[in-house]
């Protein structure tokens, strides 16, 4: 038994020796390296303009927005070219069929509006389906806990009612961006910068199909930075979107029919389909009623005053209320005196945003199910009343 024992314990020593082994000569350095000047916390000077300016969450996003705004776009326009400009070199964090929560300011008009970009459950995600499933919780890195995506119904939306350009404009950069590559960033491989253990359960347990494309199914090799990302299913799924609205254009139809086109493409065509495929072999619960009777909306936004200022954020079924109910906790504090990032500076304003993260977790929720007290979290009583909790 003891000599059994032994030339297990020797055989298993040899394996994980020559596992080792290979793990030690499987290449770890970048696939394919681009030239690439990170501007991540970099000095950069400032830049002024008289007629418009962009800014956004990579490089190519602005580029490509001032692409649009100088190709005789508007605003609205170019929002949506840096979105999905997004969606390609911010993937990881902003994916295309994804969450848009939305904000516009119309300068003709002077009015704000509000989109609510973030899509609801499948019906049948229900409270009682997921106890019987023994959660007391929603599901961590679990299908059954996907939203029906909302940021393909933002997008047509905005073009639909502000822009003037067709998808298939706004969208050309971002095609060809996911086809050619781009090189990561920074932000990028902070956000990917897994250890070879959670690789290995990224790529062979949660996320197979996510690890191919970050990964290129490589488990053993690190996330590098300026390594080419390139995302080719991506691409051919926007330039699905964008052929179906050309053939209503090209049969004579109108901008917004060649719009109309691109939603129902996603939610009631071919990628609606894909969709309920796949949650229906995974064991997900979106199915194609959800798709089809998904809508966002428009809605006033919530206002609040700070000093001389107006705030607007989104409604409560964001966390955007947060950002004036820390201003209001702050209202009458002479926070200049203190010096900006002073240690008593500091010490505030954190107990600021303290008492507001605490009353969003206890008060804010989706209006259309939770009668949200807005009027009183953003009362000057109520935020005289938290500043006194306040240390100095």
């Amino acid at each position: 038994m003891k000599r059994t024992l032994k030339i297990v314990g020797l055989f298993l020593l040899a394996l994980v020796i020559i596992a080792v082994v290979v793990y030690l000569a499987l290449p770890k350095g970048p696939r394919d390296p681009m030239a690439f000047d990170d501007p991540y916390h970099q000095d950069r000077p400032m830049v002024e303009a008289s007629d418009y300016a962009a800014a956004a969450g990579t490089p190519w996003a602005t580029q490509v927005a001032i692409d649009i705004l100088e190709q005789g776009g508007n605003a609205y326009d170019a929002t949506t070219a840096a979105l999905l400009m997004l969606n390609v070199t911010h993937g990881e964090a902003a994916s295309f069929p994804s969450i848009a929560p939305l904000m516009i300011y119309d300068a003709g008009t002077g009015q704000v509006r509000s989109y609510v970009g973030a899509g609801v459950a499948p019906q049948a995600a229900t409270i009682d389906y997921f106890a019987e499933q023994g959660f007391k919780t929603m599901p961590d890195f679990d299908i059954r806990a996907q939203l029906v995506p909302a940021s393909p119904d933002v997008i047509v939306a905005l073009l639909q009612d502000y822009g003037t350009m067709s998808f298939a404009e706004v969208s050309a950069s971002a095609i060809r961006m996911a086809r050619e590559g781009f090189p990561a960033h920074e932000v990028m491989i902070h956000n990917m910068d897994l250890s070879l253990g959670e690789r290995l359960g990224y790529c062979l347990v949660l996320m197979p199909y996510n690890c191919q494309v970050y990964l290129h199914g490589e488990w053993w090799r690190p996330f590098q930075h300026a390594d080419r990302v390139t995302m080719p299913d991506l691409a051919d799924t926007l330039e699905a979107l964008a052929e179906a609205e050309q053939q209503v254009l090209a049969a004579g139809k109108s901008r917004e029919e060649g719009l109309q086109a691109v939603r129902d493409y996603f939610y009631q065509g071919p990628l609606a389909e894909a969709i309920v495929a796949y949650h229906a072999e995974s064991g997900g619960l979106i199915d194609a009623a959800d798709l089809a009777g998904y809508s966002g909306y428009w809605e006033e936004p919530i206002r609040a005053a700070y000093g001389e200022y107006t705030i607007y954020v989104n409604g409560t079924w964001t966390q955007g209320i947060v950002l004036p109910m820390a201003l209001h906790n702050l209202e009458g504090i002479d926070l200049e005196s203190m010096g900006h990032n002073a240690p008593e500076y500091v010490h505030t304003v954190v107990q600021a945003i303290e008492l507001a993260q605490a009353d969003r977790d206890a008060y804010v929720a989706d209006p259309a199910f939770v009668d949200v007290p807005v009027d009183i979290l953003l009362s000057a009583d109520y935020g005289a009343s938290r500043q006194k909790l306040m240390s100095d």
